[in-house]
């Protein structure tokens, strides 16, 4: 595996996949857990390359993403800023057709109401005249959220050689579900469980485990600062040119 991989590796099989589990001390329930990371970190990183830009594609991609993030934090800001004046000025309709066509998702958030979804018709173009700007803020806030943790984990691209995609995926993958698979959370602790198990791993898909130490470090510092990589907010990939990890 090189820091210019192009696809995702195959999962070890046969003897390759036996001598893992041996190293790293699985019982069968840690090794079911295992496969099933490994089973979608690599679909994930097969969605990843087949992608296919190039690194000036992906600048243009992200440079678009930044215009539309800009676009949208402005309204937000303007939305909370001044949400009385703007509620004045809407004319009737837009406010009605606010409460119907945002998803009934906004509503329940903006009413904090686990019952307010699939009303009929009516309810929701009443919900949008008593408060079209708070529906409106609230569809915004959950679109633009999942951005700013990535906009917050973004760097310029300094140039010079890319990350190891591959490598820093599996270990922030690993680190997800360290807990059920070894029973310890992920840590960068030299020689410690963690670190052990990503060495076991990474050999096994061929990997160099030289530098792995600094690779953690780097894996999870991006995830510890981000809820996108710790699967806790928006989708797995964040855009479509997925440069989370690069």
């Amino acid at each position: 595996m090189v820091h210019n991989a192009t696809k995702a590796p195959q999962l070890p099989e046969g003897a390759d996949w036996k001598l893992l589990i041996k190293d790293a001390k699985l019982d069968e329930a840690q090794e079911r857990e295992l496969r099933g990371v490994l089973v979608q970190a690599l679909l994930d990183l097969d969605a990843y390359f087949k992608v296919g830009r190039s690194r000036q594609e992906r600048r243009a991609q992200i440079n678009r993403l930044n215009r539309f993030y800009a676009a949208l934090k402005a309204l937000v800001e303007d939305l909370e800023d001044d949400a009385a004046r703007l509620e004045e000025a809407l004319p009737f309709d837009a406010q009605e057709a606010i409460g119907l066509w945002l998803a009934d998702q906004a509503i329940r958030v903006a009413n904090n109401s686990p019952n307010m979804g699939g009303q009929a018709i009516h309810v929701r173009r009443s919900a949008g005249l008593k408060q079209p700007v708070a529906l409106l803020t609230a569809a915004l806030t959950e679109i633009k959220a999942p951005i700013d943790a990535w906009i917050e984990q973004y760097q310029p691209d300094p140039g010079g050689r890319w990350p190891d995609v591959v490598r820093d995926f599996i270990i922030i993958s690993l680190a997800n579900h360290s807990m059920a698979i070894i029973g310890v959370p992920a840590s960068s602790t030299a020689e410690g469980p963690f670190e052990d198990l990503c060495t076991h791993v990474l050999n096994a898909f061929g990997e160099n485990s030289d530098g792995l130490k600094e690779a953690m470090d780097r894996a999870l510092q991006k995830r510890s600062a981000n809820p996108i990589l710790r699967g806790e907010v928006g989708p797995q990939w964040p855009i479509g040119a997925k440069p989370r990890l690069i």
